[in-house]
């Protein structure tokens, strides 16, 4: 299951190295949201992804800003902190643990 997660890991970093967003990965590889918002729970790989790829969209970000390419409101816009994707209490219990148990093998 690793190398499987590895390729939608790296997909997920070059998404937001663009300067997209988490929220709209789903839609460049056609896939419901629901799902990739679980993959943050039974994929930890992919939980470490997301992190890097978010820095590596501020990175971006912040180059767009430095060259005076966006505003500094458009960055702050960009950049602000917003609520988890994920809420994790809106997953049955049993769902995660079958789950977790499937993604394990």
């Amino acid at each position: 299951m690793r190398i499987y997660c590895r390729g939608f890991c790296d997909m997920l970093i070059e998404h937001m190295k663009k300067g997209h967003s988490f929220k709209t990965f789903s839609a460049s590889i056609q896939y419901p949201e629901e799902l990739v918002n679980s993959w943050l729970i039974t994929k930890p790989d992919f939980a470490q992804a997301k992190a890097i790829a978010e820095i590596a969209r501020l990175q971006t970000l912040e180059t767009l800003l430095l060259s005076k390419m966006i505003s500094l409101d458009v960055f702050q816009h960009l950049t602000k902190q917003v609520e988890s994707d994920v809420d994790v209490d809106s997953f049955d219990d049993n769902v995660l643990i079958q789950a977790k148990e499937r993604f394990a093998k």
